[in-house]
């Protein structure tokens, strides 16, 4: 519920800007452009869009670690315990991943869309520059 929070952000400062994460992840070189010239900074280098530092859980890990910390509680009754669940999350991290990414089931996906739809359709009117985003209309309107 975005316009709760642009209210109040708006309520609190006199300029705000407004970033798509869906721009960034579209077109990375145009974002920090744009990010750059609505701060009036410059950025000095490239930066390797394509090399990922901090990469997502696959199902199985997000399964494994979800599994893992239900017994969170029994594992810090101790030193050793706390050791050995720090490991365990470390193995899950790092040794066995899998390619095949999270995603929301379809059901679940579409009653995150409509509870969220009423508010989205309330933002271009609250920010202007959303108006002309294909991006926003594209991941956040209804007529899609």
């Amino acid at each position: 519920l975005f316009s709760h929070l642009f209210n109040l952000y708006r309520s609190k400062f006199e300029k705000i800007h407004v970033f798509l994460y869906e721009d960034f992840k579209e077109n990375p070189k145009e974002f920090i452009a744009d990010l750059c010239n609505r701060l009036d900074i410059s950025m000095e280098g490239e930066v390797n869009f394509g090399k990922r530092s901090n990469s997502s859980f696959s199902t199985r890990q997000l399964e494994y670690l979800r599994r893992t910390n239900s017994l969170k509680e029994i594992f810090e009754r101790s030193g050793a315990g706390k050791r050995l669940f720090r490991k365990n999350i470390q193995a899950a991290e790092h040794l066995f991943g899998g390619n095949k990414k999270f995603h929301f089931a379809p059901a679940l996906r579409k009653r995150i869309e409509k509870h969220f739809m009423s508010d989205n359709e309330l933002l271009p009117e609250l920010i202007p520059e959303l108006k002309n985003s294909e991006t926003f209309r594209k991941y956040y309107l209804s007529d899609n």
